[in-house]
């Protein structure tokens, strides 16, 4: 909703807001890890990213986290939904992370890529396009992932 919202940093750092940031609730999750990006599909259900493969998934709004499969030890920097299905992640060393059922399952895509990623641009059209170090731009296509 309009008034909620999540702060995210070191340490496992979660905090939650339900009043536009004018008060903030810590939340307990079972990470010591640099969260980097968070994202939410819906009210319900939202995932977080971090360091050394870190994949947190919540179905409750982010009152409750739970550690999805760590199938990467790199350190993850963008999560986004691309749509109601598909999520993707990106991360150092050319890790790119996808699944089919909202974060449930992860599958560990193979890239020719190696570049830190650091962020996912998705087109009006549909084109999905990763930023990464060093002014690095590139568009993945459908083979790809």
């Amino acid at each position: 909703n309009k008034t909620s919202g999540f702060a995210i940093g070191m340490e496992g750092t979660l905090l939650k807001t339900k009043d536009l940031g004018k008060n903030w609730k810590k939340i307990y999750v079972d990470s010591d890890k640099y969260f980097k990006s968070i994202a939410f599909m819906d009210r319900n259900v939202g995932l977080i990213v971090g360091g050394g493969g870190t994949i947190l998934r919540t179905i409750d709004g982010g009152n409750s986290w739970d550690n999805s499969a760590n199938i990467s030890n790199n350190a993850l920097n963008k999560v986004r939904f691309i749509n109601t299905n598909f999520v993707l992640i990106v991360g150092n060393l050319g890790t790119i992370l996808t699944s089919n059922d909202l974060g449930k399952t992860w599958k560990l895509v193979e890239s020719q890529y190696f570049n830190n990623w650091n962020d996912i641009l998705v087109s009006p059209n549909g084109l999905i396009f990763l930023i990464g170090a060093n002014g690095t731009f590139v568009e993945l296509k459908k083979g790809e992932i």
